[in-house]
């Protein structure tokens, strides 16, 4: 099945379905214009009368693309709160973390690799760099305002409570670095 409006226009970002096992729906919408495709066989997804079914579609493949799109923007905006990203972004900063379908045959030779799957399997699990970031990030700031109660303490058992404060924390940071030392 080609793909259709709005999905082929080019400020969209189209998303085709795969399964479980990465393989290429037998569903999910082709062509030259395909971007990404996601999870989309079989989702445990809402269904009216606030009910829950296994559906499969690309519709249920655009949400998870939407949500790692949601992600990369919530990164970016620790950088620069008033970030805007554009399609060609989104397409660029996903292509750096995709994989190939695991279907694709003959035709492919014949069509191009692009037709069936896009740039790939959006892979949300290699999107990690932005976590182990803000993990750092909140450790330092914690960090900072218990040097500045430190330096504001006159009173010793508030001392006791704060040196508390900064043992937990730096056991968090080591865990964070070395999960080992757990």
């Amino acid at each position: 099945e080609q793909l259709l409006y709005p999905a082929a226009y080019g400020e969209t970002i189209s998303i085709g379905a795969v399964d479980e096992n990465s393989f290429r729906a037998d569903f999910s919408s082709t062509g030259p214009n395909l971007d990404f495709v996601a999870p989309g066989v079989r989702i445990y997804s809402t269904v009216p009368k606030s009910g829950y079914a296994f559906l499969s579609g690309t519709s249920m493949a655009a949400p998870f693309a939407v949500g790692v799109a949601a992600l990369v923007l919530s990164h970016e905006r620790t950088i620069d709160k008033n970030k805007k990203l554009t399609a060609d972004d989104y397409r660029r900063i996903f292509k750096e973390k995709t994989m190939d379908v695991k279907n694709l045959d003959v035709v492919w030779d014949q069509k191009g690799k692009r037709f069936f799957q896009g740039l790939g399997i959006i892979q949300p699990d290699q999107f990690n760099e932005w976590v182990e970031v803000k993990k750092v990030e909140e450790i330092e700031a914690k960090m900072r305002r218990l040097i500045e109660d430190i330096k504001s303490v006159k009173d010793i058992a508030k001392l006791e409570e704060i040196r508390g404060k900064a043992e937990l924390i730096q056991k968090v940071f080591l865990e964070s670095i070395d999960p080992a030392k757990s």
